[in-house]
């Protein structure tokens, strides 16, 4: 993985929303990989993205890769904040392809 990007839209400079990417694997450890938050100065559409992420190499053979969403943490009215999307890039190591002779 190269990059954790949390879409967002914003109606209240006030409130600010994160997006955690976890692991775990299925014995139930779970590691934090990347956090990021929005800001309270933007209204309106944003994204945030850090490309600091622990442990970037996927494993899906021994641990399950989830995202959680935290909507104005710490209130009870989620409305100010809105989720729009969660992009995780990553870039694959070599791969080889046969080669085709006609």
């Amino acid at each position: 993985m190269t990059e954790f990007r949390f879409y967002y839209y914003d109606t209240s400079d006030a409130h600010t929303a994160t997006a955690e990417l976890r692991r775990t694997n299925f014995q139930g450890t779970i590691d934090s990989l990347a956090v990021v938050s929005s800001t309270t100065q933007t209204n309106g559409f944003g994204s945030v993205a850090t490309t600091y992420i622990l442990d970037p190499m996927v494993d899906n053979s021994i641990y399950a890769y989830t995202v959680n969403v935290y909507l104005n943490p710490g209130t009870t009215n989620p409305d100010y904040m809105r989720l729009y999307g969660i992009r995780v890039a990553y870039t694959s190591g070599n791969i080889y392809m046969p080669m085709i002779k006609k």
